[in-house]
């Protein structure tokens, strides 16, 4: 990319191959992950227990899914050399965080949309934009304090119930 002038597009295109390498890596890291911790994690001691081994199951393998994206996100933008990969993968793990604390709206056009354009809005966001270097410091901690808030909101989702 060149110091003058972002190449918007290329940069789109990468950050979406990086999604969609990271969705299949995470995944399949997700797997392997769940297939060691859920027994020992979840174990099914009665059948009165079932349920609560299901949800904690459920639980297990949502956490183990976003971290193994988020590790494979993180190594596929630097795979890819991808500029300024913290802020894309900062921008794009909070937007997903958000998208978990709000999944009441899953499978309504707004949530789907949001989720579509994610990885377009975080390679725009995190663009160079040939500017001062105190922009390039907010292009950072403006995602990582969306990201906390994520993680905040959704633990305290958790523990209230």
């Amino acid at each position: 990319m060149s110091t003058e002038r972002p190449a918007f597009g290329d940069r789109i295109a990468w950050s979406y191959l990086a999604t969609v390498l990271a969705a299949i890596a995470g995944g399949l890291l997700a797997l392997v992950a769940y297939q060691i911790v859920n027994p020992l994690a979840c174990p099914v001691l009665s059948e009165d227990a079932a349920d609560q081994a299901l949800t904690c199951s459920l639980g297990w393998g949502a956490v183990l899914m976003l971290t193994g994206f988020a590790a494979a996100f993180a190594a596929s933008l630097v795979l890819l050399k991808v500029e300024r990969p913290p802020a894309i993968w900062l921008t794009v793990v909070a937007g997903l965080l958000w998208l978990v604390v709000g999944l009441d709206g899953i499978g309504q056009w707004w949530w789907i949309l949001l989720l579509v354009l994610l990885p377009a809005i975080a390679a725009l966001a995190s663009a160079s934009w040939n500017a001062s270097p105190k922009l390039r410091i907010a292009q950072i901690l403006a995602p990582a304090a969306l990201l906390a808030a994520a993680a905040a909101t959704l633990a305290w989702q958790i523990v209230v119930g």
